[in-house]
């Protein structure tokens, strides 16, 4: 890295750049000393091609101070902002050391499942944050805002992976370009330009559409993208193989829009992948953003299952005549008799109680279970008694 030979970035001179870090698509990020507090810091440096654009400007001075209301140590905290001498837009990040999930995946290719989990568990933690919500401190007025942030640039290179005495502490970098969701309309404008803000390689299908609203949805496909890399080394549309290197944005924007992924279970060396994951990883991966998962909190909820089952046998996810039925189901089309709909709606409730008896061993729900294995045999639903005693016996 290239030295700034070790100059102030402000007019008050409390932040004396010291090296550079790294480089992005917005600007440059460098370690520097806070001649106040004595210690090191991070400073992001935008390009000046930014700042000469008054909806930047607006954009980026309202978005640091979100990004400061952030508390989450799963998210890289942000201290100050400013403007430099040249009339640059810089703001000062928590220094942190360690690398970037994209430097791990770069030397080690593929990750083992269980190391994948922990790094995607403290993930949605911190996004479940931004996701979620929070209101700013009261201003003169006294008024307060509850917004909402979109992180939209989720990549590897936003992961970062910090070193501690109890295992890797996860940090999510970068939501100074967060989308900003007010509740009042009337705040849109800050967003109004439909610029796509991002990388092409992890964006939704929505974000490469001017038209389309943009949610936290968008940011669970990202994740999708992430574990799938994560758990292949590779993406899911075959970019990766054959030695292809270079693809351009307007390839990955077609991938995500109209190209089905590859299965996970697929890919060389993923065979052992439990199909629990793969089926988390590929729900992700949807293109419409109703069929993922509807919040970063449900699919923190169903890897955190996934995390505690690994090792042990789930015989229901094997177990084909739930598979069957449901291939039974689609192949009538939609021309559901009222027996095929109460089938359907009672097949629907037994994974959500097998969810819920994975994640808490709720004796309830096994009686529960038991009173709709007995509508399921009075409807003749096939092969439900066979399951219930699959249940039982894991349980025990």
């Amino acid at each position: 890295m290239t030295s700034p030979a070790y100059r102030f970035v402000d007019a008050s001179k409390r932040y004396l750049l010291h090296r550079e870090l790294g480089q992005g698509s917005m600007g440059t990020v460098y370690q520097a000393i806070d001649t106040v507090r004595k210690g090191k810091v991070a400073v992001k440096i935008l390009k000046k091609t930014l700042a000469s654009e008054e909806t930047f400007r607006r954009r980026f001075e309202h978005e640091a101070t979100v990004c400061a209301a952030l508390k989450s140590k799963h998210i890289a905290q942000v201290s100050d902002y400013g403007v430099t001498s040249e009339g640059q837009l810089f703001y000062v990040m928590e220094y942190l050391p360690g690398r970037t999930l994209g430097k791990l995946l770069k030397t080690e290719g593929q990750l083992s499942v269980e190391r994948a989990l922990s790094i995607l568990l403290q993930v949605c933690a911190g996004l479940r944050l931004a996701h979620e919500g929070f209101r700013l401190p009261a201003e003169a007025d006294q008024s307060t805002e509850r917004i909402k942030v979109v992180h939209r640039d989720l990549k590897p290179g936003n992961i970062f992976l910090i070193p501690t005495a109890t295992g890797e502490l996860v940090k999510i970098l970068d939501f100074g370009i967060a989308k900003i969701q007010y509740e009042q309309a009337e705040q849109s404008y800050l967003t109004s330009h439909d610029l796509f803000l991002g990388t092409a390689h992890y964006a939704a299908p929505e974000q490469l559409s001017a038209h389309k609203a943009v949610d936290g949805r968008a940011d669970i496909y990202s994740l999708g993208m992430i574990m799938y890399e994560m758990l292949s080394g590779t993406d899911p549309f075959g970019f990766g193989q054959n030695g292809k290197q270079s693809v351009n944005g307007l390839a990955w924007a077609l991938a995500h829009s109209s190209q089905e992924p590859i299965s996970l279970r697929e890919q060389p060396g993923c065979e052992t992948v439990p199909p629990l994951v793969e089926d988390i990883v590929m729900h992700c991966l949807e293109k419409l953003p109703s069929n993922r998962f509807n919040s970063v909190a449900e699919l923190e909820s169903a890897l955190r299952a996934a995390s505690q089952t690994l090792g042990k046998p789930i015989p229901f996810l094997q177990w084909s005549p739930f598979r069957n039925r449901i291939e039974r189901l689609q192949k009538l089309d939609g021309q559901f008799s009222s027996t095929s709909r109460l089938s359907l709606l009672l097949l629907t409730a037994q994974l959500m109680i097998f969810a819920a008896l994975l994640g808490i061993g709720s004796q309830y729900g096994l009686k529960l279970f038991a009173v709709l294995n007995t509508l399921c045999e009075e409807h003749r639903v096939c092969g439900i008694k066979s399951v219930h005693t699959e249940v039982l016996k894991y349980r025990q």
